[in-house]
């Protein structure tokens, strides 16, 4: 059975699911959550998404990230979302949230980013989940900036946005 996807309002107010496919051709907001990961020295984990991902294959996003599931909080969906993605547990933070508004194709794309920060190791060991993750890497903050100002669709536009709303990449 696929996946079934929490279905929002405008307000970001739960009022049913769908597929993400039902979700993207009839315009539905939806949610997602956004895993921001730093280690000891403030360089950021980011994950380049899998060939076989239906929207932004093979580009760099956050750490972990995912739609948040039917009866599922953006909290619970957050811890989820890493532990499958990369094999990670560690305690979250909620930092916001923000929208994205867009037609990628033949797909409407109203989403509302729940955003998530933690810390771990540099040295942690990562067990990626193939069909979501082809590779993990760590980026300075300089390194990220000038690597998204150079090669911007590199990255997921959700993943640069969250890094403009709450970090410090500035265009």
């Amino acid at each position: 059975m696929p996946e079934r996807i929490q279905i929002v309002d405008e307000n970001d107010q739960p009022i049913g699911a769908a597929t993400r496919q039902e979700a993207w051709a009839r315009g539905s907001f939806y949610r997602l959550v956004q895993i921001v990961l730093q280690d000891e020295n403030g360089n950021f984990l980011l994950q380049k998404r899998s060939l076989e991902k239906p929207l932004y294959p093979g580009r760099w996003t956050n750490a972990a990230s995912g739609h948040v599931d039917e009866g599922e909080t953006y909290e619970t969906s957050a811890l989820r979302e890493l532990k499958e993605e990369i094999g990670v547990e560690t305690p979250l933070t909620f930092i916001g949230k923000f929208l994205v508004q867009k037609k990628e194709d033949d797909k409407t794309i109203n989403q509302f980013n729940g955003v998530f920060e933690g810390r771990v190791s540099q040295d942690t060991r990562f067990t990626l989940q193939p069909e979501e993750v082809s590779e993990v890497k760590w980026f300075t903050n300089e390194n990220l900036q000038e690597n998204i100002a150079a090669n911007p669709d590199d990255f997921t536009p959700a993943m640069v946005r969250a890094f403009e709303e709450f970090y410090t990449l500035k265009h």
